[in-house]
């Protein structure tokens, strides 16, 4: 909408390459891979598992403090590669 890449734009592509092993490809597609992939998959299993168990979701208090800083990192990170940082955007 914008003519510009979201914030998580590439975090597929770079989930992707590090089930793959192929951490380079990773760093290349979104920096913040590393940390994000693995947090999104421990939410949805503590989602998943809290869902089968009680019938609903229920997310403790304290794992909203990861999520939240993850969510300013995408978007500090976001904005260094509009101005060229982390070889700039990613190609959409």
């Amino acid at each position: 909408m914008l003519g510009k890449p979201c914030p998580g734009c590439g975090l597929t592509r770079a989930s992707v390459a590090l089930a793959q092993a192929n951490i380079a490809a990773a760093m290349a597609f979104n920096p913040l891979a590393p940390i994000v992939s693995p947090l999104f998959v421990g939410v949805l299993g503590w989602a998943a598992f809290t869902f089968i168990r009680d019938g609903r979701v229920r997310m403790p208090g304290w794992v909203m403090w990861p999520v939240l800083v993850a969510a300013i990192a995408l978007l500090v990170v976001w904005i260094m590669r509009l101005f060229g940082a982390f070889g700039g955007m990613v190609p959409v």
